[in-house]
């Protein structure tokens, strides 16, 4: 009885650790969900995802889902793709409106450089080179944002934002995302130079208005 027992028990804890291979596996197969081509300053385009047919996006080329919810985990990775046309940086944000939808203390965004070679076909997997950037998570009630940035964006090279829901990944039906991509124009003075030079500004527009008034 007890060799049976520890024979149960060895092929129960074989069991967990293949459950726990087959879900690593599941998230790592991360898919093209999107593909924004080359983007501007100045612009913002939004990716979204469901459970629905397909992912959306404002511009470029989409496609691939968010999984079912079924009675187990069901993890994702997507990866998003595009490139930019001068030296830029970026303001991404991850909003997940109904966070019971979605497994958020398990989700990660990340912002890649791709390797070179790699694929960018929507539904294929790009292969990631370095990382540049992990999103820091804010919740208000039941919206959850991924708030990442990024300094100094390189024409010559391709980024993807791969957004990842392990854990339980999808719980419910109807779970999105929405991915809002903003690319700015590099920042030339450090914020403090900036203030100091704002509040010259002021002083300088203060005196002027005094000098005028003593005039009248």
């Amino acid at each position: 009885m007890q060799a049976l027992r520890i024979k149960t028990s060895r092929i129960g804890l074989a069991g967990l650790a293949f459950a726990a291979v087959l879900n690593f596996a599941a998230v790592s197969q991360a898919e093209i969900v999107a593909n924004l081509g080359t983007l501007p300053i100045g612009v913002s385009e939004v990716v979204s995802c469901n459970t629905l047919p397909s992912c959306t996006t404002t511009t470029g080329t989409s496609g691939g889902q968010l999984p079912a919810n079924t009675p187990g985990a069901d993890p994702f990775s997507h990866q998003i793709i595009f490139r930019v046309a001068q030296t830029s940086d970026t303001i991404a944000s991850t909003q997940v409106l109904d966070n019971t939808s979605i497994d958020v203390a398990n989700m990660t965004v990340q912002l890649f450089e791709l390797a070179g070679g790699s694929a960018t076909a929507v539904g294929a997997t790009a292969t990631l080179g370095a990382l540049l950037a992990t999103a820091l998570s804010n919740t208000f009630f039941t919206t959850t944002n991924f708030f990442l940035t990024y300094a100094g964006l390189d024409p010559a090279k391709t980024y993807a934002i791969q957004i990842t829901g392990a854990g339980q990944g999808v719980q419910k039906a109807n779970a999105s995302y929405a991915e809002t991509i903003s690319i700015v124009a590099p920042v030339p003075l450090p914020p403090a130079l900036m203030l100091f030079a704002a509040a010259i500004a002021g002083l300088i527009g203060f005196a002027r208005v005094r000098r005028n008034r003593a005039i009248a």
